[in-house]
């Protein structure tokens, strides 16, 4: 069985999608971005995080208007919030595609794009990571 992200959400492709529609990306915060592209199907995000004390305060996105892409990007910004970065960090593609029912097979490397977003993003806390060890 699959889990939802939060009580709200079924974690259909279809929910998160909707609710990524009805996101305003108007305004700007954050004080991480990271972008990541897929230059041969023309996707691009930019992932925004307000990190606080170590741990992700708030998190939005722009992104390509894909559903699959919108969805995974939804889903991971309702994972974020609330999460050290040690743990965000941690948070994996295939977490995103385990949770999000509804999507192809063929779509599934938009949620690697997603994390690369997110990977750029923290990319300063990734490095004293692997230094620390």
């Amino acid at each position: 069985m699959t889990t939802a992200c939060c009580d709200h959400c079924d974690g259909s492709l279809q929910n998160l999608f909707e609710a990524a529609l009805r996101r305003s990306h108007g305004r700007e915060f954050g004080n991480r971005s990271g972008r990541a592209a897929d230059q041969t199907n023309r996707l691009q995000v930019v992932i925004r995080l307000e990190v606080m004390d170590n741990v992700v305060a708030e998190a939005d996105y722009k992104a390509t208007t894909c559903a699959t892409l919108l969805a995974y990007c939804e889903l991971l910004a309702r994972m974020l919030r609330g999460r050290p970065i040690a743990e965000a960090l941690g948070i994996r593609a295939v977490d995103l595609i385990q949770r999000v029912r509804g999507v192809p097979p063929t779509r599934h490397s938009r949620a690697a794009l997603a994390i690369a977003a997110l990977r750029a993003a923290l990319a300063d806390e990734e490095a004293k990571g692997s230094n620390s060890k």
